[in-house]
């Protein structure tokens, strides 16, 4: 390549990004929101429960999940939003079914509606309990996050394609958390089993408690702190395995590799429980304490 072309190779990428730096601070300062942009409007429709369910399943494309105790509701409600276009037509439809003493709530977007949309905003479903009943729940928000307060639930499911899902002060039965692309956190958690898993995010366990706990990502970090359970899983491809583990070394059965990094477990097979350990590319370093 010539002494000039590379000349002008340099000059072009120099007024690109001159340009594409006075394009962002110019809308800038004229105060420009993405949300302006916006071809739908969101309503808010509300739905109550005149049967008696034990089991909320909860399926939303673009929204956020987030649960509520009521002290005073007697029955299962809801509220969640519906999308509009300017042409006042739904380009989201929800079908809310029983199935047994199942709640069924799904809403679809209807994409041949939406191809010459433009969304910027997500509204938020709001999923009102009775306080002084425990539920099964299975919440699944496609690219919006999940938020579940503190409480007794029997067997809970969260699953996202696209968010963060992060528990506190959680007691259930089971519970399975699923994400593709974010992190998970569960934090004074006990149930009988869990199970954790993201393709592309960190997990984070801090005084967790339950017979059997399992933990899998492709790509991130698995910490935690005074974990307890009587079988414990552990996995990653990229990223290191470290924390505190209730217990002796003696009362696990042991199972730790790394290919690329370093391990402070040895084997052992002495143990009634048992405790895997595994990284690809990374380190793994666990400690017992009382």
């Amino acid at each position: 390549m010539g002494k000039k072309a590379k000349i002008c190779i340099c000059t072009g990428i120099l007024l690109f990004l001159a340009g594409a730096a006075a394009f962002v601070c110019g809308f800038a300062l004229l105060d420009f929101k993405p949300e302006n942009l916006n071809t739908h409007t969101l309503r808010s429709e509300t739905y109550a429960a005149q049967e008696d369910f034990d089991t909320v399943r909860l399926q939303f494309p673009d929204a956020d999940i987030r649960v509520e105790f009521s002290e005073t509701a007697e029955n299962i409600s809801l509220s969640y939003p519906e999308k509009y276009d300017r042409k006042d037509k739904a380009v989201t439809e929800t079908k809310i079914t029983a199935e047994g003493k199942t709640l069924c709530v799904k809403q679809t977007a209807l994409w041949y509606k939406m191809l010459f949309n433009v969304s910027f905003t997500r509204g938020s479903a709001v999923l009102a309990l009775p306080a002084n009943k425990v539920y099964h729940l299975e919440l699944d928000a496609d690219n919006g996050k999940i938020e579940l307060p503190a409480g007794a639930y029997g067997n809970v499911s969260l699953e996202t394609d696209n968010g963060a899902i992060r528990v506190n002060g959680i007691e259930a039965q089971t519970l399975r958390i699923e994400t593709d692309n974010g992190a998970i956190s569960a934090e004074n958690v006990a149930a009988e089993t869990i199970g954790l898993e993201t393709d592309n995010g960190k997990i984070i366990m801090n005084n967790v408690t339950a017979n059997a706990v399992s933990a899998s990502t492709d790509n991130g970090d698995i910490e935690l702190t005074r974990l307890t359970a009587n079988d414990i899983r552990l996995s990653t491809a990229n990223g290191d395995v470290a924390g505190t583990v209730c217990g002796k070394t003696s009362e696990y059965k042991i199972d730790a590799s790394t290919h690329n990094g370093r391990c402070n477990l040895q084997p052992s097979e002495s143990g009634e429980k048992f405790l895997r350990a595994k990284s690809n590319n990374g380190n793994i370093e666990i400690a017992f304490t009382e």
